[in-house]
């Protein structure tokens, strides 16, 4: 069960049950005119690790995402816009393990948050979020 609380600057998706058959949607915030970054709490409840994790973006209403950091050294390495900060490599979380993610976000639409278990039984996932 999936449940999201949404303020038009914070709110939160919890429960979000992740398997290792796809990337699944842990989040997915419309970005208000006028900001400039969101920042992301990541919490990793279940005894299983991440596979494959991706940041998204969508720059217009009726465009496509595209993805904007989904290899490890995009979490890891000198951090630059969009992906202004991370404090873990979000391809390989740990099993109960929380992260941070911070980016940039100025003149785009919407962010997206895929993620993908490391192995068959289901990782399940919170996100805290703030734009501002």
């Amino acid at each position: 069960m999936t449940n999201i609380t949404n303020g038009p600057w914070k709110g939160k998706a919890s429960d979000v049950t992740v398997s290792s058959d796809a990337l699944y949607t842990l989040l997915e915030v419309p970005i208000r005119e006028g900001a400039s970054a969101i920042a992301v709490n990541i919490e990793n409840s279940a005894d299983e690790a991440l596979q494959e994790f991706e940041v998204q973006y969508l720059a217009h209403s009726d465009g496509s995402y595209v993805t904007i950091a989904s290899t490890d050294s995009d979490f890891t390495t000198v951090i630059e816009n969009p992906i202004l900060a991370s404090t873990a490599d979000l391809t390989a979380l740990p099993a109960s393990t929380d992260a941070f993610l911070y980016c940039a976000v100025k003149g785009v639409n919407r962010v997206r948050l895929q993620a993908k278990s490391a192995s068959a039984s289901d990782a399940v996932l919170a996100a805290f979020w703030q734009v501002r």
